[in-house]
């Protein structure tokens, strides 16, 4: 496979060069989008299988441009490999199913999830069902995106009696334990 890979830190781009070259795949590095821009209307779709890039580069977001080439070529397989995605670029990456990876990481476990059919391509080397748009940035569970209803809704699960133990006691309650503790108060 012919792979561009766009990083702008020399060692970790030579790092990922050798890796992705020793399992016998061509691979040309950059360290801007600009020549990364330069280098595919040079030689374009037919020429690099696989685009894998850094978020944060001197001259843009990695992520814009993947996206960008997803929406121009969308069989084209991309990844983006970095130490700091906000959640926001991790939904808009899951949106594009486009998947992503927290450096240091082995470029070779890129390459495994970038061979997966479209379908199952997630962040991480997940499998799960292809997401439409409308449904790749809904909530997966209450637990995880709102701490309030979470609590609730594990409130609702608690049976009754577990949660009397919390409320204060009945009036009847109160007394029959006063008279008890009486009792054995003037046994003593």
């Amino acid at each position: 496979m012919k792979i561009l890979l766009i990083e702008d830190e020399p060692e970790l781009s030579k790092l990922g060069k050798q890796q992705m070259e020793l399992l016998g795949h061509e691979v040309v590095s950059t360290a801007t989008l600009q020549e990364a821009q330069q280098l595919w209307e040079s030689q374009g779709e037919a020429r690099y299988n696989i685009v894998i890039t850094d978020h944060r580069l001197p001259d843009g977001r990695g992520i814009d441009f993947v996206i960008d080439l997803r929406e121009n070529y969308p069989k084209l397989k991309c990844a983006v490999v970095s130490g700091c995605l906000t959640l926001t670029d991790r939904q808009l990456l899951k949106l594009y199913n486009i998947p992503y990876f927290l450096k240091p990481v082995l470029y070779s476990s890129v390459l495994k999830e970038l061979r997966k059919p479209p379908s199952v391509l997630t962040q991480k080397g997940e499998e799960a069902p292809a997401q439409t748009p409308q449904t790749a940035l809904e909530p997966q569970s209450a637990e995880s995106t709102n701490p309030t209803q979470a609590v609730e809704t594990a409130s609702a699960d608690v049976p009754k009696a577990a949660a009397r133990e919390h409320e204060a006691p009945q009036e009847s309650e109160t007394k029959g334990q006063f008279e008890k503790f009486l009792k054995r108060f003037k046994k003593s």
